[in-house]
């Protein structure tokens, strides 16, 4: 050895995967098949844990992502690994090849993942910290919050709480999730004829779909639909806003849906139908 030389340097992260390298890794973890490992990827992208770069096409993991992992990894870190994935596909495997029996395979799972179930339950609150920094608290996030439409239970304004995308109301302590990826705004005082709850007009954020308006009270736990129902999609008779009430017949691209007429945009006016994609632009002339 000739010369010794001492450098300073720090170390780097790794790059950032791209979506065919996690389907890579996906595929040599068994994690999903090849039907469902996009829309795993899809969900993940969809729900905010990722955001994807549109020229390098690199997942860049959101806050609300980190906040999920570092609290499951704090909780139980077997559930941020692909091994029990990895466990649970080979099992389904051998029932496929008949080497073992549906029932066989379920003594074996259901035990793990119920003792999982109730271990993270039990240690729940360690994941307050974490969401704390993507959310706020709640108290923290109501004393920033300002009044936003009337609750129909008790007539007082609630409030818009957007981080966590939902109104709450302080006098019934109940809450309300909204739609997200989009902006909310009230259309003054127009109601729900079945609850009394003013109608929000939600904007998605992606310019190609139109706009529409939603019951706080019926898009959580409508009466007769199913929770997450919007306004267009409402088949109550009771109410103005309901797709029943608002429609101008059968679409003729799926030949299922309703063409529901959707809230004015100054004097554009549009028809979506409330089952697939098909969409029509109206112009108002004077």
């Amino acid at each position: 050895m000739a010369t010794v030389e001492v450098k300073a340097g720090v170390t780097s992260p790794p790059e950032h995967l791209t979506e065919s390298e996690l389907l890579d890794l996906m595929e040599q973890n068994r994690i999903g098949t090849d039907a469902s490992m996009a829309t795993h990827i899809h969900n993940i992208v969809e729900r905010g844990f990722v955001k994807v770069e549109p020229k390098s096409r690199k997942l860049v993991p959101g806050e609300l992502g980190k906040a999920l992992v570092l609290g499951l990894d704090c909780i139980d870190s077997e559930l941020i690994t692909p091994h029990l994935r990895r466990r649970v596909e080979k099992a389904i495997d051998l029932v496929a090849s008949g080497e073992k029996q549906k029932d066989q395979v379920l003594a074996e799972l259901l035990p793990l993942f119920k003792h999982k179930y109730l271990h993270y339950v039990a240690q729940f609150a360690l994941m307050d910290a974490f969401f704390a920094k993507v959310f706020g608290t709640n108290e923290t996030t109501l004393e920033s919050a300002k009044p936003f439409s009337k609750c129909g239970v008790c007539r007082k304004f609630m409030k818009l709480m957007n981080k966590q995308h939902k109104l709450y109301c302080e006098s019934c302590k109940a809450e309300y999730l909204l739609p997200k990826e989009g902006s909310k705004k009230i259309l003054g005082d127009q109601r729900c004829q079945r609850d009394g709850f003013q109608i929000v007009l939600f904007n998605p954020s992606n310019p190609e779909l139109p706009s529409y308006n939603v019951c706080p009270k019926c898009y959580n736990s409508g009466k007769d639909e199913e929770p997450g129902v919007a306004c267009y999609q409402c088949v109550s008779r009771e109410c103005e806003w309901s797709a029943v009430n608002n429609n101008l017949g059968h679409c003729s691209m799926c030949e299922v849906g309703l063409l529901v007429l959707d809230p004015p945009q100054s004097n554009l006016y549009s028809l979506s139908c409330n089952e697939c994609v098909n969409h029509y632009k109206i112009t108002a002339k004077a």
